[in-house]
């Protein structure tokens, strides 16, 4: 299934949820009650993590983006020149200046990228710092879904009503930022 949208994301995942909650016992023959609530409380959790997983992959298809855009650009607002300290930072910490600039700071991990986010929002007093540190905290999950499921402790599970507010605050500070120089 494609999504065109975090939003969309997330009415998918309620849907399904409210599918499996509403699943009538003669769905599941030879269960008890209380199996029956077991079983289905195990789906939820499963799509809870599945939609999470797909949440904080999409955001941070996002970021990347527009870090990736922002590094290419001459945008002159100060959290473009941020971000654009950070990839010549990174450039110096390398010593690479055989490939280009946009080249060699796509390789900026996206956790680094969050930590200069909140330290951005932070610096201007916006509360939005804190979003940014959430999310961070947040890769743990996407990282073990991904890659540690079935061989490492599951960190806490990201809700994802809570993952598109976190989006929808990207959108407005970071995504959709007027780009006019701020003086």
């Amino acid at each position: 299934m494609r999504f065109d949208s975090c939003e969309e994301i997330l009415e998918d995942f309620i849907f399904l949820k409210s599918v499996i909650a509403a699943l009538a016992e003669d769905n599941f023959p030879y269960m008890t009650k209380d199996e029956i609530e077991e079983e289905k409380i195990s789906w939820i959790e499963e799509i809870r993590m599945e939609y999470a997983f797909k949440l904080l992959s999409r955001i941070e298809a996002e970021i990347r983006m527009e870090f990736n855009q922002t590094i290419s650009s001459k945008r002159r607002d100060s959290l473009s020149r941020d971000l654009s300290e950070l990839c010549d930072e990174y450039r110096r910490e390398m010593g690479d200046y055989s490939r280009s600039r946009k080249q060699m700071c796509q390789a900026i991990g996206l956790k680094t990228i969050l930590k200069r986010l909140a330290r951005f929002f932070n610096a201007a007093q916006d509360v939005f710092h804190s979003q940014c540190s959430t999310l961070k905290g947040h890769l743990t999950f996407r990282n073990w879904y991904a890659h540690g499921r079935y061989f490492r402790e599951r960190p806490p599970v990201p809700d994802p009503e809570e993952l598109v507010e976190i989006y929808d605050v990207f959108q407005l500070k970071v995504f959709n930022r007027s780009f006019r120089s701020a003086h």
